[in-house]
C-alpha cells in the first residue's frame, strides 16, 4: 500500500507542526539522501536493467496521467504505482528502488495537485525508504532460494512468496513512517479506519498480486508488463469508486450520514429488528443556534 499523505494544507505548515515532527521530517529525508548516496556508489548500472527500468517508469508514470484526469482527493491517498514499483525495487538493484517515487512525484505535484513541497519530498523520501528495504531483503533472499529450494515449480513458489513478504515489508514500512507523519500533524486521524478496514486491506492484498504478476511477467521480457496496463487503469477506478461511494454517504459540512443514507440505514435496522424481534431505539437532539457551531 503505497500511502501518500494529502491532508489539509494547514496541518502541515512547517511553523505550526510539532518540533519533535518537524525533526522526524528532517531524519526521514536525509535517511532518504544517504541510502541514495550508499546505493549509488556500489550500484553498476547495466543497459538490461536501464531498459526494464524504464519501461516500469513509463508505465508508472502514464498511470499519473488517470490521477490527472480524476484529479486528487484530499485525505490519505490509496493509488496503484506499487504495481509498477514493487516490480523495479524487487528485480533490480536497490537504488531503483529508492529512486522510483521521485520522478512520480515530481510529475503528480506538476501535473495534479500542487501542494506543499516539504510534503511531497517527505512522502517521496518514506516511500523510496520502503522500496529500498524491500528491495535489499528480496535480493537477500534469492540466492537462498536458487540454492536451497530444489525444482523448478517449488522454486517459482518460493520466489512469489519472497516477494510477497517483501511487499508486505515495504508496506509496513511505509505505514509505519507515514502515519507517524499523519498523526503527528493530526492526532485525531484514525489509524484503523485508514489502513486497517476491509476496503484498504482489500485493496493492498489487490495491488500486491498483480505486482507480483508483473514482476514475474517482466522477469521474461520488460515489455510483457505492458499488458497489465488495462488491468491497473480498472483497479484505479475500483479505488476511487470506493471512495466516491464513502463520499456519497457523509455530510461534507457535518461527518455525518447524510439524510439519503439515514433513511436507508434506518429502513434497514428497522427492518433487522422486525426480523430478530429485538428492541430498537432512536435518540434525538434538538442543539440551539447549530449554525453558529
Amino acid at each position: 500500500m503505497r500511502n501518500r499523505i494529502i491532508a489539509c494544507s494547514h496541518r502541515w505548515q512547517v511553523g505550526e507542526l510539532p518540533g519533535w515532527l518537524v525533526v522526524f521530517i528532517a531524519a526521514v529525508i536525509g535517511a532518504d539522501l544517504i541510502v541514495i548516496g550508499s546505493c549509488a556508489a556500489v550500484t553498476r548500472f547495466r543497459g538490461a536493467d536501464l531498459e526494464l527500468a524504464a519501461v516500469l517508469l513509463a508505465c508508472n508514470l502514464l498511470t499519473v496521467e488517470l490521477t490527472h484526469r480524476a484529479g486528487e482527493p484530499a485525505g490519505l491517498v490509496k493509488d496503484v504505482h506499487a504495481i509498477w514499483e514493487l516490480p523495479l525495487a524487487l528485480l533490480l538493484p536497490p537504488l531503483y528502488g529508492v529512486l522510483v517515487p521521485i520522478p512520480r512525484m515530481i510529475l503528480v505535484q506538476w501535473r495534479v495537485r500542487a501542494t506543499l513541497l516539504h510534503r511531497r519530498v517527505f512522502t517521496a523520501a518514506a516511500v523510496g525508504l520502503s522500496y529500498g528495504a524491500a528491495s535489499a531483503a528480496f535480493h537477500g533472499a534469492e540466492p537462498v532460494i536458487a540454492g536451497a529450494v530444489p525444482g523448478a515449480q517449488a522454486r517459482v513458489l518460493a520466489w512469489a512468496l519472497a516477494a510477497a513478504a517483501c511487499g508486505v515489508l515495504k508496506s509496513a514500512v511505509n505505514k509505519v513512517l507515514v502515519m507517524t507523519a499523519v498523526k503527528g500533524a493530526d492526532p485525531a486521524a484514525s489509524v484503523r479506519a485508514q489502513l486497517f478496514t476491509r476496503e484498504p486491506l482489500f485493496h493492498d492484498a489487490a495491488e500486491l498480486s498483480v505486482g507480483i504478476m508483473v514482476a514475474r511477467a517482466a522477469t521474461g521480457s520488460p515489455f510483457m508488463a505492458l499488458a497489465a496496463l488495462p488491468l491497473v487503469a480498472l483497479l484505479h477506478r475500483s479505488f476511487r469508486h470506493a471512495q466516491l461511494v464513502d463520499d456519497s454517504r457523509i455530510d461534507a459540512k457535518t461527518g455525518l450520514l447524510n439524510a439519503g443514507t439515514w433513511l436507508r440505514e434506518a429502513r434497514l435496522e428497522t427492518a433487522r429488528a422486525a426480523r430478530t424481534r429485538t428492541p430498537l431505539a432512536v435518540a434525538i437532539a434538538d442543539i440551539d443556534h447549530f449554525k453558529n457551531v
